[in-house]
Order: C-alpha cells, then structure tokens, then sequence
C-alpha cells in the first residue's frame, strides 16, 4: 500500500513538471508538446490527460511529429468550457498561440467526439484525422446504461492489459498508462462532462478532411458501430479494421500503429 501511494504521489509532482498553460484568446488550455516535425494534435480518451495524449502518441510511435498532447476541458489543469463548440474554438486558439495554421488530429476512444466536431467546424485547420478506437455518438444510455458503460469498458480494458503485460516488450508500455491514471479526482469531470456530451452528438455527416478509421472488431468498451458511424460521415474516409481487436487495440497489435504512421506520412 505504501508503495502505491508513493508511486502515486511522484506521478502526480511528474504531471506538475511537464505541462504548461498556454493563455489563448479562448481561455487557457493544458499542453505538453514533444518532438519536431509535422504537427500533430493529439485529443486523449476518457479519463485521460495531456499525459495519455503523449503516451498515445508514444504507444503509436510517432516520433517524427511535433506531438502537441492537449488536456481536454475538464481534465486536470483545462477548465471546462461547457458546449463542444466552445471546446473545438479553444484548440484552433491555442494552434493560434502556437503559430500553427494546419495540423493533423489523433482522437483516441472518448476524444473521438471533439475530433469529429473539431473537423467539421475547422476542416481549413485540419490536414487529416485518425479516428483510433473513438466514440461517434451515445457511448452510454442515460441512468444504469453510465454504470454498465462503465463495467464493460473496465473488462475489456483489462483483458488488453492482461494480454499485453505478458509479453516482456509491452510491459513498459503497459507501466506508462497505468502512470497516467494519477490524480483521477482530476479527471472525473471530464469523463463525466464526454458520457454527457456524447448523449447527444448527432451521427457525422459532411466531414471532408480525409480520415482514418481503426477500430477492434471485438470493442466492447466503444463498439465497432461506433466506427461505421464515422465512416458514414466522412467524404474521404478509410476503415481499417483490427480483427479480435478489443479497445486497447494500439497495444495489442502491432498493425494499428504502423497504419496509422502510414496514414499521416502520406498527407
């Protein structure tokens, strides 16, 4: 117990080093940049963080991007901003701050949403979009439908984890996403704040930034409907998808990262 609490406390004083807040003419926004290269917006999953951002990035091996892993609204130092409108407006201000006109867009799991609205808002700020294991809609029914949401994202979740820490070349990876689930009284808002939002996003439609879509065939945290929606929606989209793959697909399977590396070199 002892140790997990001081694991648990370095990773929090690790999160305080790393980020920064960068003021825009939208509010301010938590990011961690890394790397050179094309630039790359990485938008986290439910309960994550700037920190999930760049080990998403990490996990994907994108090391020829400048990543610029973002705090969504809610989550650890990024205030809510209420509507996604306001959220999407927020990081075409920050790319502002940044000197950024163009940039390709990483939406993983729960950030699918704001990516799918960010690309139709923007389409002129966004080269290209991924769309990894991402929400497209209702992740969960109102009331119990949060709570089973819940238990079978968390099932399906550990059994990657299960699958992967057994194979001695994962298990770092396997370490550095249990290291981002620190200070999680950080992150609730946010998660609470996405189920809310989702509920009622309305199926894509017209998005005409070329898109790439991959997806487990076997998600039971985020269905692979999830993924034909977004294709549906999209003018020039590609769906890949990982066959037996569960929702931490980009761990287990080698081929998720080398499709989606393939994707954003092409642009």
């Amino acid at each position: 117990m002892v140790a997990l609490v001081l694991a648990d406390l370095r990773s929090r004083a690790s999160l305080a080093r790393r980020s920064r807040i960068i003021a825009t003419a939208k509010g301010p926004i938590e990011v961690e940049i890394k790397g050179d290269g094309p630039g790359l917006l990485v938008l986290h999953g439910g309960l994550g963080g700037f920190d999930q951002g760049s080990w998403i990035a990490h996990a994907l091996d994108l090391r020829a991007h400048r990543v610029i892993a973002v705090s969504r609204p809610g989550y650890l130092g990024t205030p809510d901003v209420g509507s996604l409108d306001a959220e999407v407006d927020l990081y075409v201000a920050a790319l502002d701050a940044l000197g950024i006109e163009r940039i390709a867009v990483v939406g993983v799991s729960g950030g699918g949403v704001s990516t799918l609205h960010l690309a139709g808002r923007h389409p002129q700020r966004v080269t290209r979009v991924v769309m990894l294991s991402a929400v497209s809609g209702p992740a969960a029914d109102a009331g119990l439908g949060v709570a089973w949401f819940a238990l079978r994202a968390s099932v399906d979740v550990t059994k990657s984890l299960l699958s992967a820490a057994l194979d001695p070349a994962k298990r770092q990876l396997v370490a550095g996403l249990f290291r981002t689930f620190a200070s999680p009284e950080r992150r609730v808002r946010g998660g609470l704040r996405d189920l809310r939002l989702s509920g009622s996003f309305p199926p894509p439609k017209g998005i005409t930034v070329v898109a790439l879509v991959v997806h487990g065939t076997a998600d039971n945290a985020v269905p692979f409907e999830h993924a034909e929606r977004t294709l549906r929606g999209c003018m020039s989209g590609t769906l890949i998808p990982i066959d037996g793959g569960r929702h931490l697909s980009l761990v287990t399977h080698a081929e998720v990262g080398e499709r989606v590396r393939e994707f954003l070199t092409a642009g």
